[in-house]
This record gives structure tokens, C-alpha cells and sequence, in this order.
């Protein structure tokens, strides 16, 4: 009895442990931009260190939480769109350099363009999800390509 006993435990335990993490890494650098094209939705958002815990909320993208963004790299435009996605969005044009993606507001001061938004961005290892991360609003948003 006592050997069956011990012989679940340390069954569960070698398990538990080596479960896979479902959760995609990301990297830094990406030597074709390409994988950027597409229709991205959000499904995860991150506050960064509320009370010195990041505070983790998943998104449902049929919900009126849900977002869209779609990036086309051939021709440098970016748009945004909230739930229902039934509207014609605006479309920016964009400048990418490296991991930093700029959104242009299309207005002009003293000869240089103004910037409406500014990400940095990672994409993980099967280029299906992408973190971006909000220069101006210190936030982190989890987004699937489908």
C-alpha cells in the first residue's frame, strides 16, 4: 500500500513539472519584415508593475474589448479598428526601423513628420504572435495573427 502510495506521488510530481509553458516567446530581432503583414488581433493585454505585479488581462476578440490592427509592409500602412470590425478604417503610413514601428498622423512641423503612435515590437518564434509595446502609454499588448 505504502509503495503504490509512493509511487503516485512521485509519478504527479515528475508530470506537473514538466509540463510544456503554452506561452510563445518572443524575439527581438526579425530579418524579414514580411511576417509583420496581416490582420492581427488583440488577445492579451499587459499593465507592466500595478502594486509590483504586471496586471495580465486576456482579450476576447468577438467582444467589444476586442481590436484589430493590420499592417501592410509593401505598401507602409498601418490601421487600427475596435469591435464590430465592419468599419472602413484610416490608414496611416508607417516607418519601420529594426523593432520600432511609427505611425505618421499625416501633418507636417517645421519639415519633418509628426508621429501619432510609436510601438516597439517583438514576434515569436512561429511568427503567429506579436508583443507590442506602447511607448506612450507603458502598456503591452499581446496580439495573434490569424
Amino acid at each position: 500500500m505504502f509503495r503504490n502510495t509512493y509511487f503516485l506521488v512521485i509519478t504527479t510530481i515528475i508530470f506537473s513539472c514538466s509540463s510544456q509553458n503554452d506561452r510563445p516567446h518572443f524575439k527581438r530581432t526579425t530579418s524579414d519584415s514580411n511576417a509583420l503583414n496581416g490582420h492581427w488581433y488583440l488577445i492579451e493585454k499587459i499593465i507592466p508593475e500595478i502594486n509590483s505585479r504586471d496586471s495580465v488581462f486576456s482579450i476576447d476578440t468577438t467582444s467589444y474589448q476586442g481590436k484589430k490592427i493590420t499592417i501592410d509592409v509593401g505598401k507602409m500602412l498601418f490601421s487600427s479598428e475596435l469591435y464590430p470590425y465592419n468599419s472602413v478604417p484610416s490608414k496611416y503610413r508607417m516607418v519601420i526601423t529594426q523593432d520600432s514601428l511609427k505611425v505618421r498622423s499625416g501633418a507636417f512641423q517645421n519639415g519633418k513628420p509628426l508621429y501619432k503612435n510609436a510601438f516597439t515590437f517583438m514576434l515569436s518564434d512561429d511568427a503567429k504572435h506579436m508583443r507590442i509595446y506602447h511607448i506612450n502609454e507603458k502598456e503591452i499588448e499581446i496580439y495573434y495573427k490569424r
